[in-house]
């Protein structure tokens, strides 16, 4: 394989992988949707400019295969009360680097957070997690296959839904 290929694979690989993480919640899941699509890419690489667009197109086709799992996908109940896996956004335990009441406030805030994301429609998180990435909105709705208006929307309304979820809690540590 081409050198530059393999250490484009090794950098874009894990932050895929996080991105289809934060849209369907599965991490094996995940990992085999994102696998699939760098293996489409890499077996057509030759019709596509992967050094200037491979990013771009490996987030548009993990968007498109998560969002297909997440229409066929039927329902599946857990008989364990404790999946023991932690959400990507739970915060780090770090009770040795600060008291046990900010340790508790940092993990209700991050389970929180979590939910919150959860709440959002798939679109809606889609946009909010690129663009909290750094992605600008032409390559967001590039790579989710939106209008530019229509990816400004969406975050609009996730960023708005995600700060109402979250206003409980700040107003507390306001007072």
């Amino acid at each position: 394989m081409n050198e530059w290929i393999e250490q484009w694979v090794l950098t874009t690989g894990p932050r895929a992988v996080s991105y289809a993480i934060s849209l369907i919640r599965n991490r094996s899941v995940a990992e085999d949707l994102v696998q699939d699509a760098l293996c489409a890419l890499l077996r057509h690489r030759d019709r596509y400019d992967l050094e200037r667009d491979g990013t771009k197109l490996l987030f548009t086709a993990v968007t498109n295969k998560c969002r297909n799992w997440v229409t066929r996908r039927r329902p599946v109940v857990s008989l364990d009360a404790d999946t023991g896996g932690q959400g990507p956004w739970e915060l780090e335990d770090r009770r040795g680097d600060c008291d046990p009441l900010e340790s508790l406030a940092a993990t209700e805030l991050g389970e929180l957070v979590e939910r919150a994301l959860e709440a959002l429609p798939l679109p809606q998180r889609e946009v909010f997690h690129l663009s909290a990435t750094g992605w600008e909105i032409p390559d967001i709705a590039r790579s989710v296959g939106l209008k530019r208006n229509h990816v400004r929307v969406l975050l609009h309304r996730a960023r708005r839904a995600v700060a109402r979820a979250l206003e409980p809690y700040l107003d507390e540590v306001k007072e």
